[in-house]
């Protein structure tokens, strides 16, 4: 789906606060409700809007301690480990896990209660199926953090 610059001004708006009415975005933008409403329904049909979210404090949450994991697979991923990395991708510890170029095969972002549990996900990477090498950074300070993970030009 090409966007035009009406659609991406819708995105900006809900980027900023996906709660805004439709109301209020079509003030915004001088259409009316049913053609916000109608470019809406067109960009999640096309998968340019994947979902709705609320963004959450993770220190009120009791998961103040974020940490990136690198991970390293020997082998080829076989059907077993990537059911696996599934099944991880699952826990609500696990925020995003990437395949990456160089020399780790894995980046994963955790935020966990504590060091426990952490130690527990990165023991679990080291165990079968996985079997894979990590080396975990623990974030002292988030300075900034971008939510929704990404912004529009326009």
């Amino acid at each position: 789906m090409t966007q035009n610059a009406t659609d991406t001004r819708i995105l900006q708006i809900l980027l900023n606060d996906a709660r805004t009415s439709l109301a209020q975005i079509a003030e915004e933008i001088g259409l009316s409700r049913p053609a916000i409403s109608e470019r809406l329904k067109k960009l999640e049909q096309a998968g340019v809007i994947a979902g709705y979210t609320a963004v959450l404090a993770p220190e009120k949450i009791d998961q103040s301690l974020t940490a990136f994991i690198s991970a390293k697979h020997q082998d080829i991923l076989s059907d077993e480990v990537r059911q696996a990395l599934q099944a991880l991708s699952n826990s609500s510890e696990v925020i995003e896990i990437h395949s990456i170029a160089g020399d780790d095969c894995f980046l994963i972002k955790v935020r966990t209660s504590g060091v426990e549990t952490l130690n527990a996900i990165v023991n679990r990477l080291k165990e079968p199926p996985f079997r894979m090498a990590t080396k975990t950074t623990i974030v002292l300070e988030r300075y900034f953090e971008k939510t929704g993970g990404i912004t529009l030009d326009g």
